[in-house]
């Protein structure tokens, strides 16, 4: 059927059923002209979609980077006279919160302990000279200094201390590190002194 002017001089029946097949007629070519449009958009995207090609050459090797600490942590405190409790006759002791020791690091982790003496001499615990020692402990959140006298008077450290915890990866990936010397780990890891207690 072709488009066109409908005249409807023979009745008004003849003429509505026209229309009624010029609308549908319509209706039609333009559905199959939709379908024939998505059919082609849908053949351009998928012609589009085509297979790699070959890799480019290898680029320039970058800069190294400067190293990291390993998951390597510095904790800062200083401890005064009045920090200290007594334990026993010959033992006394202070703690220290340090958020630094998680459950992990407590568990399978390494924490290192280091005092500083007025001549600036750094010393890691456990320590002793003569009759008075040093040595800790630690649990999640805190580390136990404690002093020691064999002869019933210990001293009651008064000073900087350093506390570096290491996760057991931190501490197996940088094993050229003189753990016992806390300036060499300071440099070695870039470590910052943070404060604390």
């Amino acid at each position: 059927m072709r488009a066109g002017i409908f005249v409807c001089g023979v009745g008004a029946s003849l003429c509505s059923i026209q229309i009624e097949l010029f609308f549908h007629h319509l209706y039609f070519c333009t559905m199959n002209r939709l379908s024939i449009l998505s059919l082609l958009l849908l053949a351009l995207a998928l012609s589009a979609c085509t297979k790699e090609g070959p890799a480019g050459p290898q680029g320039p090797e970058g800069l190294d980077g400067e190293d990291g600490n390993a998951n390597v942590k510095n904790h800062s405190a200083t401890l005064a006279v009045t920090n200290w409790l007594l334990f026993s006759n010959d033992l006394w002791y202070a703690d220290i919160t340090v958020p630094n020791v998680t459950e992990d690091i407590a568990s399978t982790g390494m924490v290192m302990v280091y005092l500083q003496e007025s001549q600036g001499e750094w010393y890691a615990l456990p320590f002793s000279r003569g009759s008075q020692s040093y040595f800790f402990w630690a649990k999640p959140g805190v580390v136990r200094v404690h002093s020691q006298n064999s002869n019933g008077s210990p001293t009651k450290f008064v000073g900087k201390v350093r506390i570096v915890t290491a996760t057991s990866d931190g501490f197996v990936r940088n094993p050229d590190i003189n753990w016992l010397n806390y300036p060499s780990v300071k440099t070695a890891l870039n470590l910052e002194d943070n404060s604390g207690f």
